[in-house]
């Protein structure tokens, strides 16, 4: 079904679309959104100002887990696939979630970087990147089948460095550790063409993005600073995999791919993964789809959806 206004994006999620921006074959959507602003902050926003300290859990370490410790007076958004760099090895979260303020606590993380198991500081740092839309959605797909098979959430690690091997083998390139990182420096120069050309517009809070024409994705923050933030590195993500496809002859893009996209979010099936006084995290999925919901004292903070093939 062929959505030709915004009117039923709008009644299903109160989005508005802005117009379709190119780079080679990737196209994005920006999306505004005219809900209250909350009162998190970014990722890069808590670790600048050194209110935000990730270490990890013990002096050994455990691979899928991380402390984290707000000292700051406001919460702090952590995005799925958002990655950290250093430590004993580089990860990326599981799932996104929210630091509460002046509050101390454990979060569930992904290695990627699997040829390293030794400190190279004693805090992580901001590596710059989000995981590429494939694999997010891998992690989310294995991520939400262990909730339903296991009753425990939990993404299959061994996919995760599978997926960042994969990538390597398509980008011609043999990093060192098998980090993600490398491979994101490694397409460095391209990447940074990506970003420069499909920049964050005024209040913007959000994109669906498409490659050779097919929407494959999409991000929604409900914080227009905190997504000004986030925004390189979401083009980055869905940058990286666009450029290991060979680019295909693009139809020119229509706003109404993208309102199908949102309309066909709606038809996935809904899971809760976890829920406390503040926080409720959604799983989806179905149709093609994976997606990830997280609201905050009620409201959207952070919604996903990514194209699957699993």
């Amino acid at each position: 079904m062929a959505i030709v206004d915004d009117r039923e994006a709008r009644s299903r999620y109160g989005f508005r679309l802005g117009n379709p921006k190119s780079f080679r074959n990737l196209t994005v959507y920006p999306i505004f959104y005219d809900g209250p602003e909350p009162g998190f902050i970014s990722l890069k926003e808590a670790l600048s100002s050194g209110r935000l300290k990730i270490k990890e859990v013990s002096e050994e370490g455990t691979v899928s887990r991380l402390r984290v410790e707000n000292r700051g007076d406001s919460p702090v958004l952590l995005l799925d696939g958002e990655e950290l760099s250093g430590c004993r090895q580089n990860r990326a979260l599981e799932i996104s979630t929210i630091v509460p303020a002046q509050k101390e606590m454990v979060i569930s993380v992904k290695c990627t970087e699997s040829g390293r198991w030794s400190y190279s500081s004693r805090v992580m740092t901001e590596s710059g990147t989000v995981m590429p839309c494939q694999l997010r959605g891998t992690k989310s797909i294995s991520f939400l089948e262990s909730l339903e098979t296991r009753g425990r959430p939990e993404a299959d690690q061994g996919k995760i460095w599978d997926g960042v091997r994969s990538y390597a083998r398509r980008a011609g390139f043999n990093p060192k550790n098998e980090a993600l990182l490398e491979i994101f420096r490694h397409k460095e120069g391209e990447l940074k063409a990506v970003v420069d050309a499909l920049p964050c517009e005024e209040g913007q809070k959000g994109i669906i993005a498409a490659i050779n024409g097919a929407v494959v994705g999409m991000d929604f923050v409900a914080s227009a600073s905190v997504y000004r933030d986030l925004h390189p590195k979401l083009i980055r993500s869905y940058a990286l995999d666009a450029l290991l496809e060979k680019k295909k002859n693009m139809a020119p893009p229509r706003k109404e791919d993208a309102y199908d996209f949102l309309v066909q979010t709606t038809l996935c099936s809904r899971l809760t993964l976890d829920s406390n006084d503040r926080l409720q995290s959604i799983g989806f999925k179905g149709n093609g789809l994976v997606g990830t919901l997280l609201t905050y004292e009620g409201r959207p903070a952070h919604l996903s959806f990514l194209r699957t093939s699993d």
